[in-house]
């Protein structure tokens, strides 16, 4: 027998237990997984950088784990993001439901925003080593340890 719906609605997609609403994410609590929009994402990598960026998506292919939002399957592909002169190509391969946001399994999300500092430093070069804020560093406000539990 198949559950309804509303129950598979907001369950990881990586261990299935119900998902924790944090601000406009949900965070898996057992496995530290995270789910964004685009635009969230966007918007952690420009407080990150300073810099805004353009987002793409390629190498898809079939993936088989349902989308938190709607349960339908995303697809696996992999990100780049492109700012200034630069492209920054992780090399994570994400979860991605084009009408909802992106799946970060366990340190997918910190191993992106490694790669845009590594590129363009914490600041994008906007602001000195003096002028570092709360929340500053590769992870930002936007890391595990920063989400209440």
């Amino acid at each position: 027998m198949t559950e309804p719906y509303r129950e598979r609605v907001n369950m990881c997609p990586e261990c299935g237990v119900p998902l924790r609403a944090f601000n406009k994410r949900l965070c898996c609590d057992r496995c530290e997984g995270i789910f964004l929009t685009e635009a969230d994402l966007a918007r952690a990598v420009d407080e990150l950088t300073h810099l805004e960026p353009a987002l793409t998506f390629g190498h898809d292919k079939a993936g088989h784990r349902p989308c938190p939002t709607c349960t339908a399957a995303m697809t696996r592909c992999r990100i780049e993001l492109a700012m200034m002169d630069k492209v920054v190509a992780p090399k994570v391969e994400l979860d991605r439901c084009a009408s909802h946001g992106v799946w970060f399994d366990t340190d997918e999300l910190a191993d992106v925003f490694l790669a845009v500092e590594r590129v363009f430093g914490s600041h994008g070069g906007t602001r000195g080593p003096s002028d570092a804020q709360p929340g500053d560093g590769p992870l930002g406000s936007y890391g595990k340890f920063n989400a209440p539990p």
